[in-house]
């Protein structure tokens, strides 16, 4: 698309303002408050209208952002789980010294089966002949792991 002299100066713009708020946003560490804040800056950049090569800036610079909150997201998810499992053993041994046969468990491993499933191996290896519901929510992605 091309832009007039005035529109082209608007674009550039628009442009420099964006590209310097996501360069201040890759400098910040990963969290809750990076994720809304890219959100929100990647509606901004797939709707503005600029150039391909500013764009293209921009999305260089978005993909940084993601590969930070994608870390901080494994690395978050990683001490949940081992939270979890140390959770969950606590639990199983208790409830094996009580006699229970039953376990219910709501953990927060997010809605990943196969973490479920380790963690519902490590319970049977403590108390084998218990009969165990797990359950947790992803509230990312809005699911309800069982």
């Amino acid at each position: 698309m091309g832009f007039t002299r005035k529109a082209a100066k608007q674009a550039r713009q628009l442009a420099s303002e964006v590209i310097d708020r996501l360069q201040a946003l890759t400098t910040l560490p990963g969290g809750v408050e990076l994720s809304v804040a890219y959100k929100t800056i990647k509606v901004e950049v797939d709707q503005s209208v600029v150039s391909l090569v500013d764009k293209d800036r921009m999305r260089s610079l978005l993909d940084r952002i993601y590969e930070t909150i994608r870390s901080y997201h494994k690395a978050s998810l990683g001490m949940k789980i081992a939270e979890a499992t140390v959770t969950a053993e606590q639990v199983a041994l208790e409830a094996h010294a009580r006699g229970e046969e039953t376990l219910v468990l709501s953990l927060d491993i997010g809605a990943d089966g196969k973490v479920a499933k380790k963690i519902l191996e490590k319970i049977k290896a403590v108390y084998p002949v218990a009969s165990v519901f797990i359950a947790s929510m992803d509230e990312d992605e809005e699911k309800i792991g069982r």
